[in-house]
């Protein structure tokens, strides 16, 4: 069945189905929702899950066959990138495990040409006496180390006020 879809343009409409423009220019296209068996509430959701609250931000919104929602901002709602202001750009790579669940990677270390004691060194920095209290510890391509322990305890300061009506 997919070979003759590949084939045939008409045909692959007929099966796959095809993208659907559910908003246009900030306004959502009911009738599209409707052909597509689709509720706005579900629209909304797959918006705020791409962190846009407000419909009216979209240029195009499309909804493709495979169930998921492309989204193409109106352009004064698009994020400013050091591009769009010539500005020249570190390079941001992926941060690499050095401690997962207590357990020092010397494989990662030995990637950034670093050891144990490199390690052992930062963690008494933080106040961490072993890396058994640790959960998880990354570092980045810059170099920068961030530690999660294992009890974290976090602390919310309660500030009680009175106030004169």
């Amino acid at each position: 069945m997919k070979t003759i879809a590949l084939k045939s343009r008409h045909l692959s409409k007929y099966i796959d189905g095809e993208p659907t423009i559910v908003i246009m220019n900030g306004q959502i296209m009911e009738e599209n929702l409707k052909k597509m068996r689709f509720r706005a509430t579900d629209l909304l959701e797959m918006l705020r899950v791409k962190g846009i609250f407000n419909p009216s931000q979209i240029e195009f919104a499309i909804l493709e066959t495979s169930g998921k929602l492309s989204v193409l901002k109106k352009s004064q709602h698009q994020n400013l990138t050091p591009q769009d202001m010539n500005l020249d750009s570190n390079y941001k790579g992926l941060n690499v495990e050095v401690i997962y669940d207590g357990q020092v990677i010397k494989e990662n270390l030995k990637q950034f040409k670093l050891d144990t004691q490199w390690l052992e060194n930062q963690l008494k920095q933080a106040g961490i006496s072993s890396s058994r209290e640790v959960f998880l510890a990354t570092l980045d391509t810059e170099g920068i180390l961030y530690i999660d322990t294992r009890n974290d305890k976090i602390e919310v300061p309660i500030e009680i006020r009175d106030y004169e009506n």
